[in-house]
């Protein structure tokens, strides 16, 4: 995602752009235990609760048509991508 939004700034592209994936959808309680796996963390801190009353939102599919019109495809997978994002943060400035 990083790399999309730099090629976009570099091209001084204009608009508004759908960036991220659609090809390896997951449930926010998958998302919770891979980094509880990655952080050593008890699963026993995942909070599942019971989505509010009323109607579900229903979110507009991710338009990536244009975005790999310009080459640009994802690279990395979420538990890499996750694992990378937990080394960064726990590296020192």
């Amino acid at each position: 995602a990083a790399r999309a939004v730099a090629m976009l700034v570099g091209m001084h592209a204009d608009g508004e752009w759908d960036i991220g994936r659609d090809d390896d959808p997951r449930p926010l309680l998958e998302i919770a235990q891979l980094a509880c796996r990655l952080t050593a963390a008890p699963e026993s801190l995942i909070d599942v609760v019971e989505p509010p009353a009323g109607p579900v939102p229903k979110l507009a599919p991710l338009d990536l048509e244009l975005l790999h019109s310009l080459g640009w495809k994802p690279e990395v997978e979420l538990q890499d991508g996750m694992s990378r994002t937990l080394h960064w943060l726990s590296s020192p400035a």
